[in-house]
């Protein structure tokens, strides 16, 4: 594991994650970021994937071409909105299994490198120190390792 500094829209690795809502919509945050600089054809590729599912759930993920980016994929990743959880337990389980499902697609997808931003950090409004523990926690119990899926 290895932190990341600057432009996600700029890091050549295989995938980077969009903290992406449930309708794909890319209209604010990182999502409106990573949109703008991937293009049309990544825009295109979320809007054919809503018109299939009508909307991505909490936890799950969708695989798009990266467009104008340098990497070769996007995976755009639905993470629990604070707000919706009186449980705030529950909402921190619903972001490990995000992170998780993220970890699967790059797995699944042979993928090396992923640089994925806090997700539900921003407009959702988990703290970045409550994503940092989550990851940290299961870091240290080895379950980031791709290959133990």
């Amino acid at each position: 594991t290895k932190i990341y500094q600057g432009s996600i829209t700029r890091a050549n690795v295989d995938a980077i994650v969009n903290a992406a809502n449930e309708k794909l919509e890319n209209c604010g945050g990182v999502a409106e970021v990573i949109s703008k600089a991937a293009g049309k054809e990544m825009e295109n590729e979320c809007k054919g994937e809503i018109r299939r599912r009508s909307k991505i759930k909490v936890s799950e993920n969708v695989l798009t071409k990266a467009g104008n980016l340098p990497c070769r994929w996007i995976i755009h990743a639905v993470g629990p909105r604070w707000s919706d959880y009186m449980d705030k337990e529950k909402a921190l389980e619903s972001l490990y299994q995000t992170v998780i499902n993220i970890l699967k697609t790059a797995r699944d997808h042979t993928m090396k490198s992923v640089v994925m931003p806090p997700i539900s950090s921003g407009q959702y409004l988990i703290e970045t120190y409550e994503y940092l523990s989550v990851i940290l926690i299961h870091h240290d119990t080895k379950i980031l390792d791709i290959s133990s899926f």
